[in-house]
């Protein structure tokens, strides 16, 4: 099998870059937002490396690897060995965070090499460990990035430190809303650099009185935090915030309060919104098999302040929400994708999935989805099997996640508990960094620092415990490669098994996909044993 490209041409694509091209007044949207996706015909994305000699389509959503396969530059990744000979190509500082900047109608995004970036930050604060296994014939110093760390290999799969702008990207065009009718008179707005960009929810249950007299209504406090945004040189938000959430009965309870708020740098705002619900107008929000799930609309608006006085509607945000409550008990002793794997689970009587914190954080489909089925969420930080760097530079990159997607999205029913991974080293970083920060925004959440822990008696022993696989407490972890897995007394009885070491081969369609060699089909082939179940991974034939 050739190579995917010649010396060359990899040290040539070690920078990348994007480039956009848009007519602002043209593609602006009727509220002042207008998409930069590719399947808009008015934006066009070009990717270049550093020196000119390639230059192909670009696509957003998308990443380098697949943009130079489509135009022939590259073969594809996941055929025979191609993700062994393939050199990585390029990234940015955090993937997990969104980024906003003032632009014109041209924007230039530069990519440098994830390996490199990371190898350089490794010279100046090295952290261990420097590089995954070689049998997994990865790259190195991972940890040194806030990228998907599963991209430069893990024991199921190969490595692939991909760039780009995977996400939907949009723009905000900073020009006068258009009017509103609001009966009689139209009013022009001055609301378009002001934006409500997502809304969170949380909830507490006043379980009142102890011995509650007849009458007597218990009741739910609701916290609504809504994250506004302001364009970078209009930093100053006035305005009404309103709240409606629909209940039983066809009934509505809305709250509203007026808003003045001086935005950050980065043009960021919070203002909060408190909402008291009976019991009487919700009903409870129960895990597959246990009840229902009953999901309510909240309606958050922004409204802000025209020039004389009138009310112009900025944006809104719609979130379903349930009411539950869950206690962790610590006692000793794609779309079509989505929908596939989230009815397959529920079909198959499962109340609980692991989102891992080795890949990224999932789309708010897939959480409403949760919602919907009765799925609770154990939900990683994206962090995974390594200690991490605490110098002030990855710190600062960490606390962007204030804004990220694992804090300002609503916390869904479906959630039952967020933890961050492994030990040594960690209290900084994931102590006195990253828990506060939950806390503060969902007070009602369990936190966890670490999987596997011992829970509450991991943290008395000040969160390194001396036997965190004691399954006496808290969760554990399972591995044995080379035993027989089907043989059911092998396992430790456990409090919660957050995780077991269980890998499967593929189905012969999925294998045709990477190999029309018959031969490879059999698992004592070369290409099977050793190299698809030693080079990736750690297990032996008789463990699968």
């Amino acid at each position: 099998m050739s190579p995917l490209h010649n010396a060359a041409d990899t040290r040539a694509m070690s920078t990348l870059v994007f480039l956009v091209c848009f007519t602002l007044v043209a593609v602006n949207g009727a509220d002042g937002k207008f998409s930069l996706n590719s399947d808009n015909k008015k934006v066009t994305w070009t990717l270049e490396n550093k020196n000119g000699s390639i230059s192909v389509a670009g696509s957003v959503p998308g990443g380098v690897y697949s943009d130079l396969h489509t135009a022939g530059v590259i073969g594809h990744i996941l055929v025979g060995f191609n993700d062994v000979l393939t050199s990585p190509l390029g990234t940015t500082n955090n993937m997990f965070v969104r980024y906003t900047f003032d632009v014109k109608s041209h924007l230039k995004i530069h990519f440098a090499s994830p390996v490199e970036a990371a190898k350089i930050r490794s010279d100046k604060h090295f952290t261990a460990p420097a590089c995954v296994p070689d049998e997994y014939h990865g790259e190195c110093h991972a940890n040194q990035l806030r990228k998907m760390q599963a991209s430069f290999s893990w024991d199921w799969g190969p490595a692939f430190p991909s760039v780009g702008l995977w996400l939907h990207s949009a723009g905000i065009g900073d020009q006068p809303s258009p009017p509103l009718d609001f009966g009689k008179e139209h009013y022009h707005g001055e609301c378009h650099a002001n934006q409500l960009r997502k809304m969170q929810a949380s909830f507490s249950w006043d379980w009142g009185p102890a011995f509650p007299s007849v009458g007597v209504d218990q009741h739910w406090d609701v916290r609504i935090r809504s994250h506004l945004e302001s364009s970078l040189h209009k930093k100053h938000i006035k305005g009404y915030l309103s709240a409606t959430l629909s209940v039983d009965g066809n009934q509505s309870i809305k709250v509203e309060r007026e808003v003045e708020i001086q935005a950050r740098d980065d043009g960021s705002a919070e203002a909060d919104l408190n909402m008291t619900i009976s019991e009487n107008v919700v009903s409870l929000w129960w895990p597959n098999e246990y009840g229902e799930q009953p999901l309510y609309n909240l309606d958050v608006y922004l409204l802000c302040l025209s020039p004389k006085g009138n009310i112009d509607q900025a944006s809104s945000e719609n979130k379903q929400i349930g009411f539950r409550t869950i206690e962790v008990i610590e006692e000793h002793a794609s779309s079509v994708l989505v929908e596939n794997l989230l009815n397959s689970a529920k079909d198959a009587h499962m109340a609980m999935l692991r989102v891992w914190g080795g890949g990224v954080y999932e789309s708010d489909y897939f959480y409403n989805r949760c919602d919907q089925l009765g799925i609770l969420i154990w939900q990683d930080f994206m962090f995974a099997c390594s200690m991490y760097p605490t110098d002030p530079e990855y710190l600062d990159i960490t606390l962007q996640s204030r804004s990220g997607p694992a804090t300002t999205r609503t916390k869904s029913p479906c959630e039952a508990t967020e933890y961050n991974r492994y030990k040594d080293e960690y209290i900084k970083l994931y102590v006195n960094t990253i828990k506060p920060i939950v806390e503060s925004l969902d007070p009602g959440r369990r936190y966890l620092v670490s999987s596997p822990s011992n829970g509450l008696e991991s943290e008395k022993e000040g969160y390194i415990a001396n036997n965190p696989y004691d399954s006496h407490y808290g969760d554990t972890h399972y591995y044995n490669y080379f035993g027989d897995n089907w043989d059911q007394n092998i396992y430790p009885s456990t409090r919660f098994a957050s995780e077991y070491g269980f890998q499967s081969l593929p189905t012969l369609a999925a294998m045709k996909t990477a190999t029309q060699d018959e031969k490879d089909f059999s698992v004592d082939t070369q290409t099977a044993q050793p190299e698809w179940l030693s080079v990736h991974r750690e297990s032996t034939v008789e463990a699968f």
